[in-house]
């Protein structure tokens, strides 16, 4: 029979720990919520994965210590982006961090990699410090950036002035572009006049 596999939600915040527990709902995972990271100290049983909450620099020394009690766990943080710290996050073990709002659907394909008996064991590319390695590979799992959304909305704001800009240069000189263009813009415009007769 397997050992039940045990993953550990640490924030405040229960939604965090209800979206892990509803994505993990095989009869050999344990989720299991704490609000507070000094519960986390003193658990004896064995934890595959950690969850945990970050919202500021003082958070990065209770991942620290959470990491140095339970050296096996594969650690990951939760955090919203402007709380997070990439280079505090690398140096306090853990492996990688989920952006709020959470996505059920990351979570559990990234923590299911990470989790035997429940897909293939292809784990050896992932690197999980134990407590004599601080440095850990980071890779964030974040499905919808805000930095990514906002520098879209730039980029579609700022195309059409960028191509404006591009063809004014193309334009300004005699190449085979420029020819090439007129060509094309003759020709629509001969084909709309066309169609409108």
């Amino acid at each position: 029979m397997n050992r039940v596999l045990r993953i550990i939600v640490v924030d405040v915040d229960p939604l965090s720990f209800q979206l892990v527990q509803h994505s993990f709902l095989y009869d050999n995972v344990d989720v299991l919520w704490m609000p507070e990271a000094s519960m986390l100290y003193e658990f004896r049983s064995t934890v595959d994965v950690v969850l945990m909450q970050v919202d500021e620099l003082a958070d990065y020394e209770q991942v620290v210590s959470v990491h140095r009690k339970h050296p096996s766990a594969a650690l990951f943080l939760l955090s919203e982006h402007h709380h997070y710290d990439a280079f505090e996050a690398r140096n306090s073990g853990a492996i990688g961090a989920f952006m709020k709002p959470l996505s059920a659907g990351v979570i559990q394909n990234r923590l299911t990699e990470l989790l035997p008996g429940l897909v293939p064991p292809n784990i050896e590319d992932v690197f999980v410090p134990n407590a004599h390695q601080i440095q850990a590979q980071l890779v964030s799992f974040a499905p919808n950036h805000t930095h990514q959304s906002d520098l879209e909305g730039i980029v579609e704001e700022l195309l059409p002035m960028v191509v404006e800009q591009v063809l004014r240069l193309q334009m300004s000189a005699e190449t085979p572009f420029k020819q090439q263009l007129r060509m094309e813009i003759q020709a629509l415009i001969t084909s709309e006049l066309a169609s409108k007769r």
